[in-house]
């Protein structure tokens, strides 16, 4: 009975000590669920380098502030745990984790990240067996069994063991302060004396409690006062030094773990909670599991209690994993209806005010009113869901104690008030029973002001309240949703609204609107304000849904502060000074302390302890002891910013891991102690791309600390990465780098805890000094070999050069044996035309005696065979000269070949010469070119004639399957050798037995070059009968074919060389560089027409600048300015494009009649040429352009463009017919207009005119002006003063003569026959 009072004692202690303990502390809690291996917690240990370690019933863990690192047992790896089951846990000063398993006792090595049994004899199979160790002073662990102590030194791994029969059976093991072990049995003490090796007891429990089986589970030396020692049941007994008394600190409860707080406080671990004790005024603390508070500690059965070096404390229990307080951490007071306060009905508090009675009303969107007493912590609840204290409402916007009165306003309930004392409602206000006056049930806030004005803000504006007549009216033509009226220091009025904010200047009595404009910086950040604030310093700031605004007076503008400022929201809601003059500010998004005079700020979010950032509209109240309440959406918080302590610690900084993209593909192996104890980290080329791990060791806020690394060789700053744990580097290149990281506490100030490691990033074999010294020497070896190597090529090419040399000169004499053969024979070709062109006309003329005219035609025909060589000649010369291309034609093969073999059956029969020939009768076409062809022919036959005896013969052999066609032609002459059978094929040479007959020798080389044109072959072979037989094979089919028509033959062209008889002869420009063959075609063409001559093209375009030319009769080849470029410029100037151009060449081939033709040449003639087809030929040019102009004169219907016989021409006369029309009404049209308009001048004009029409201008502008005519009369215009008007004459009468003058007949008498 006795120990009634002494609970009750107890109990009255923990209820009015508790709320000062920690200032209800705020337990942090870490289970399963956030990756610990198991909720029972046996051990915990704070290591030297700042790890918390905790050893549970399944598995040891190691713990950052993140995340846990689990070891458990493994049967395949003999460096793992004996056991999961952990027992306990010591750390000595060598760095060595001890782990008290059910399996035995082991050590963790922090380098090798691995465990290692503990064994005292080399030999043992099996981990010895300890349930605790301490270390004493001079470094030596002592391990305590149930049988026995063993003493440990590990500088030279010798032992001395203490059995237990001879001493006493340990239980506990703790160490003094003088650095001595201290031991228990369970039932007493026993301190260890050096000087005698042995164990003194001290007597703890009496016989009673012995008897009562009370044991000691626990124990902990209180410096210079005595032992604490905590029992199974016997609850804390404290030994004291003094008197070696022993005193019951805390009764009947059962004790498993004491850990000092400091020199004054204790903490006790028991199966209750955990009892804090303060030895200086005996006061006990219980802290208990809550089913209400989620922050108390997760479970009453604690199992171990651990300091970390922050104040933290840790304590491991038996279901609920670890609950955690920090050190200061309880910055914060929460009051979360059903959880810190069950009484709070409501949680989304939306407006709080004092009353003059102490108490704080508490206005919620979800349920009411609460009315808090700060003394005693009594909170009544006044809800339309509470008949007791009863409301019109449950959603409360607006609250204002006015003395004995509460005014509450509501959401579309309008307005209670409420009396203090007696918790009714005395009135109630409402759109309906104050006949409109209060404009809006939605009521949002009050204001009574320094003048007792009472003002009200609803959802349609503010209005007045009138206390003698209890009347609303609308206040200054305020209309828009309300949130917050207040009253600055000079009396104006600020009300925040939903639409800017509206300032009522007093003075002037005036309402000023300020609003956003997205054009403007410097107005607020939103129409949707949700407060207005005046500072210390008179200065006014305004809040609003983006951002907080300060109001400058003078400019009525606004600064802005946003979210890109650093705010952690741009939605602020309320502002709040404090006695340092700093503001806190409630967002939606955590809460800022933020300066304003600096703009520095710092967010407070879960990680500092809130138990909620969004917070709520109008709901802030700063008390006269400084405590500021803010409302959330989730109950309400509290806090003294003066006592607010900045984080003075230094957390211990660690790399603690890497992470290789292809760690298993590529066998790198880094586990993360293996990090932790490297100063250099070494990889290859290919593993370049990594991700190291870092961390600070802090537990009170982990979640607040950033981080900044640098990576010294590729950043020249600190990358700073927030609460990024971990970096990636990507592709390094081979070289050192030096990695640095640092971090913030929990304060968020940068410590100097840098923590470095060197990584080396080693190239690939083929870039290091030895692969280096390989390549100078094979660089040095290809230097040898590529000088030897450029010797002999250069030795090679001096040879070859030589070589080239001698060919090159050996080209060179036949080129200029060639070249000079072909300027004899355009020599020669002009006087055999000269020759040729009058024997002619003498044979033709019949003159002369009959031997006479025999020697003429011997004359005649010894010239042809001359032109025949010249022919044969540049023919070859052709074939040796770049872009000498064939005209492939579908040809008849059969039929030509009788046409070639015509001529040459006469001779054979007159040699008296057998011929065989064997052509097939059926037709055969092939692609070939006919001039080609019948040279490669007339070579092979006239051979074959020549160098015959009596026989030779010709076959044509059609191969269908191979797609060619073979032509052989056999003879029975001398048979040539072996040794000569291509040599007959070079150009010149003659065989030694064929050397006195004619011949140039060029003939066979000709024929095989035009049939390799071909692209077939000329072959030399013998046949049996011991003949000369020479085969051509062609292919049937060619890549660029022609299908060519051929104009009739202009010798049959019908001429009439006779001209009018008004009209003046032709003028023909004869352009010739020989003298002779000039004045003999003038000669021929002077009887029928002007001639002018010209040396070359250069003089041809001088005179043509000046003179009339008719028609240019041109040679090719001539100095300064041949054929083709004369015509060429010719046909291309529209003053002489209009002129026919007959070109005169010795070039037999079908590209340079194609160039000339192409080059607009209106005939082509060769040389030599008959004198008769040359007359006819400029005849026939000369009546073609009569015609036309004939044809366009006498015709009404015929368009000027159909005498345009060029491009030129045709352009030429579509501007000019365009300019007539265009002016054809205009009488004052001129010559001299028509050339300015044409770009000419007169005379030009004249000639192109005169050329193309046969008219002058004047006529042409005449004839023009008629055929116009003829189209008006076409289209039925009859009447003649009419038609002569819009055609541009002076009179109809001038127009009949003029018309009758042209077409034979009147306007009347053509419109009839029309």
């Amino acid at each position: 009975m006795k120990r009634i009072p002494l609970l009750i004692f107890y109990v009255w202690l923990l209820l009015e000590y508790l709320p000062g303990v920690a200032n209800n502390p705020h337990f942090r809690h870490y289970n399963n669920k956030h990756g610990l291996s198991h909720n029972t917690v046996y051990c915990s240990l704070q290591d030297l380098r700042g790890f918390m370690w905790f050893g549970t019933e399944d598995g040891l863990n190691r713990f950052d502030g993140h995340t846990f690192k689990i070891y458990r047992h493994n049967s395949y790896n003999p460096n793992s745990l004996p056991n999961d089951h952990i027992l306990n846990l010591f750390e000595s000063s060598d760095e060595k984790i001890w782990v008290f398993t059910a399996g035995g006792t082991c050590y963790y090595d922090y380098k090798t990240d691995t465990f290692h049994a503990f064994q005292l004899s080399p030999g043992q199979n099996e981990p010895e067996s300890f349930s605790a160790v301490t270390e004493d002073k001079n470094h030596s662990l002592w391990f305590i069994g149930y049988n026995r102590i063993v003493r440990y030194n590990p500088s030279d791994n010798t032992s001395r063991t203490y059995p237990a029969e001879n001493n006493f059976y340990p239980a506990i093991i703790t160490l003094m302060n003088d650095g001595e072990p201290l031991f228990s049995d369970r039932q007493s003490l026993y301190m260890y004396k050096s000087e005698t090796d042995n164990f003194q007891r001290l007597p703890l429990l009496n016989e009673m409690q012995i008897d009562s089986q009370i044991v000691i589970q626990a124990i902990c030396q209180i410096p210079d006062l005595g032992i604490l020692a905590g029992t199974n049941q016997g609850g804390l007994l404290l030994y004291k030094y003094q008197d070696r008394s022993v005193v019951n600190i805390i009764p009947e409860i059962q004790v498993r773990a004491i850990t000092p707080y400091s020199t004054t406080s204790y903490w006790i671990a028991s199966e209750s909670g955990i009892y804090i004790y303060n030895i200086l005024d005996q006061t006990v603390t219980n802290l208990r599991k809550s089913l209400t508070n989620e922050y108390a500690i997760a479970d009453n059965a604690i199992y171990s209690v651990t300091r970390d070096r922050e104040g933290g404390m840790w304590a491991g229990s038996f279901f609920g994993g670890i609950s955690y307080l920090p050190k200061e951490y309880n910055r914060f007071n929460y009051f979360i209806g059903g959880k810190t306060h069950p009484q709070l009905l409501g949680n989304a508090i939306r407006e709080i005010v004092p009353d003059q009675y102490g108490n704080l009303w508490l206005g919620t969107e979800d349920n009411g009113i609460n009315c808090y007493n700060p003394q005693n912590g009594q909170i009544t609840n006044y809800s339309y869901n509470n008949p007791k204290h009863l409301l019109s409402a449950t959603n409360i916007h607006g609250l204002l104690a006015d003395g004995n009165q509460l005014w509450v306003g509501t959401f579309n309930k309008g307005i209670d008030v409420l009396d203090i004392p007696s918790g009714k409602i005395i009135k109630h206000y409402s759109r309906e029973n104050t006949h409109n006056a209060l404009n809006n049930n939605f009521v949002l806030c009050f204001c009574k002001t320094k003048n007792n004005e009472f003002l009200v803000g609803t959802g349609s504006g503010v209005l007045s309240y009138d206390r003698q007549t209890e009347s609303f009216t609308q206040w200054n033509n305020i209309y828009t949703l309300i949130r917050q009226i207040y009253e600055d220091s000079r009396g104006d009025i600020w009300s925040a609204t939903s639409n800017g904010i509206y300032h009522y200047l007093r003075e002037e009595n005036k309402v000023e609107q300020y609003t956003a404009d997205a054009n403007k910086l410097q107005s607020i950040g939103s129409n949707n304000t949700t407060s207005v604030f005046e500072d210390s310093k008179g200065r006014i700031w305004v809040t609003t849904v983006n951002g907080l605004s300060l109001f400058n007076r003078e400019t009525k503008s606004f600064n802005r502060i946003t979210a890109e400022d650093g705010l952690p929201s741009n939605i602020i809601y309320r502002i709040v000074e404090d006695d340092s003059h700093n503001f806190w500010l409630s967002t939606a998004n955590g809460l800022v302390r933020f300066n304003p005079e600096t703009y520095v700020m710092k967010t407070f979010t879960y990680t500092d302890g809130l138990h909620e950032t969004q917070f709520n509209y109008s709901s802030s109240y700063q008390s006269p002891d400084g405590t500021i309440y803010m409302g959330t959406i989730n109950g309400m918080l509290s806090f003294n910013p003066s006592r607010f302590k900045e984080d003075t610690f230094t957390p211990p900084m660690y790399i603690t891991g890497i992470d290789l993209p292809e760690n298993e593909a590529k066998g790198y192996n880094f586990t993360t102690s293996s990090i932790e104890n490297r100063d250099v980290l070494k990889l290859p080329y290919d593993a370049s791309t990594f991700t190291l791990s870092y961390i600070a060791l802090s537990y009170t806020s982990p979640d607040a600390i950033r981080y900044a690394y640098k990576l010294e060789g590729v950043d020249k700053d600190w990358i700073y990465m927030n609460q990024n744990k971990n970096v990636t580097f990507a592709n390094l290149s081979p070289g050192e780098y030096t990695f640095k990281v640092k971090s913030t506490n929990s304060s968020g100030i940068w410590q100097n805890n840098e923590q470095s490691l060197q990584i080396i990033i080693t190239p690939p074999f083929w870039a290091t000094g030895w692969a280096f010294l390989v390549y100078i020497l094979i660089i040095c070896i290809c230097i040898v070999l590529f000088y030897n190597y450029k010797k002999a090529k250069l030795e090679e090419k001096h040879r070859i050069n030589q070589d080239l040399f001698e060919s090159k000169k050996e080209k060179e004499l036949y080129d200029a044996k060639i070249q000079f053969f072909t300027f004899i024979t355009h020599e020669i070709r002009t006087p055999l035309t000269l020759i040729k062109a009058p024997l002619e006309k003498i044979i033709k003329s019949n003159d002369g005696t009959p031997s006479t005219r025999e020697n003429l035609q011997i004359i005649e025909k010894n010239t042809q065979q001359l032109l025949n060589l010249s022919n044969q000649l540049l023919d070859f010369r052709k074939t040796e000269s770049r872009g000498f291309k064939l005209n492939y034609v579908n040809t008849d093969v059969t039929l030509w070949l009788q046409t070639i073999l015509q001529p040459f059956l006469p001779v054979m029969e007159h040699d008296n010469k057998t011929f065989v020939c064997e052509i097939p009768e059926e037709t055969f076409s092939a692609f070939i070119d006919r001039e080609a062809f019948s040279k490669i022919m007339n070579n092979l036959l006239t051979n074959a004639i020549k160098y015959s005896d009596k026989y030779l013969a010709l076959q044509l052999q059609i191969q269908k399957d191979r797609n060619e066609f073979i032509i052989s032609v056999t003879n029975d002459g001398i048979l040539i050798p072996d040794s000569e059978k291509e040599n007959i094929f070079t150009p010149f040479y003659r065989l030694k037995e064929t050397e006195h007959q004619q011949g140039s020798g060029i003939g066979l080389s000709l024929a095989r070059s035009l049939a390799e044109f071909h692209k077939g072959t000329l072959n030399y072979t013998q046949t049996r009968e011991g003949m000369n037989r020479f085969t051509l094979i062609l292919p049937k089919k060619q890549e660029d074919c022609y299908l060519l028509t051929f104009d009739k033959n202009t010798e049959n062209t019908v001429t009439d060389n006779t001209c009018d008889a008004d009209n003046e002869k032709p003028v023909i420009l004869i352009v010739e560089d020989q003298e002779d063959m000039r004045r003999f075609i003038a000669k021929e063409l002077a009887e029928t027409y002007r001639i002018r001559e010209a040396a070359n093209g250069k003089e041809a375009v001088t005179i043509l600048k000046d003179h009339t030319v008719n028609l240019i009769i041109s040679d090719v080849m001539m100095p300064v300015m041949d054929g083709f470029e004369l015509c060429n410029e010719v046909k291309n100037d529209v003053n002489y494009s209009h002129i026919p151009f007959l070109l005169l060449t010795a070039q037999h081939n079908l590209q340079s009649r194609l160039k000339g033709l192409n080059n607009g040449a209106d005939a082509y003639m060769e040389k030599p040429f008959s004198i008769e087809l040359l007359v006819a030929q400029v005849a026939n040019l000369l009546k073609s352009r009569e015609m036309l102009t004939r044809t366009y004169k006498e015709t009404p219907s015929t368009p000027a463009t159909t005498l345009a016989v060029s491009t030129v021409d045709d352009l030429f006369l579509r501007k000019l017919n365009t300019y007539l029309e265009e002016h054809i009404t205009n009488e004052a049209m001129n010559v001299e207009m028509l050339a300015t308009e044409m770009g000419m001048s007169t005379s030009s004009l004249y000639r192109k005119v005169k050329g193309l029409s046969g008219l002058s201008p004047v006529d042409f502008i005449k004839v023009t002006r008629l055929k116009k005519a003829v189209q008006l009369m076409e289209k039925g215009e009859s009447r003649i003063n009419e038609i002569a008007f819009q055609t541009g004459f002076s009179s109809p009468a001038y127009f009949s003569t003029c018309f009758q003058k042209q077409y034979g007949k009147t306007p009347s008498e053509f419109m009839k026959e029309y």
